[in-house]
């Protein structure tokens, strides 16, 4: 498997894989780059709370939508984030960021059937 970015690829193996949760651990065969200084968990979060979704919809590399944490919710034992910053097809797996640049969730999917119902798992659900 090959991880890419930014015109640069590195093997990668996936260590650990949770379907339910749409989450899994990959290890790298060379250095990754680090991103994310810090992380916040979703406890904290206040709903109407600016936040912003970094993806690559498409294809199209490192793409910023911006919205608001629109609720904090509980789904088949997990803690998601819902948002109406916009997640496209080809997103999931990128970052949910707060105005600080804390990374709050990982996003993972939309309701197809409504407007805007755009949903990351928390970031300390991710971890655990």
């Amino acid at each position: 498997m090959t991880l890419s970015k930014a015109g640069r690829s590195l093997r990668v193996e996936v260590l650990a894989a949770d379907r339910e949760g749409d989450r899994c651990i990959l290890k790298a065969a060379g250095q990754l780059p680090t991103y994310v200084a810090s992380a916040r968990q979703q406890s904290g979060l206040l709903v109407g709370e600016d936040v912003a979704a970094i993806g690559n919809p498409r294809g199209l590399d490192t793409s910023l939508s911006r919205g608001l944490v629109a609720q904090k919710r509980n789904k088949n034992g997990y803690a998601y984030i819902q948002t109406d910053a916009a997640i496209s097809s080809g997103s999931s797996g990128g970052g949910l960021f707060d105005t600080s640049g804390n990374l709050v969730g990982i996003t993972t999917f939309k309701v197809s059937t409504g407007e805007s119902l755009n949903f990351a798992i928390a970031i300390d659900e991710f971890c655990r």
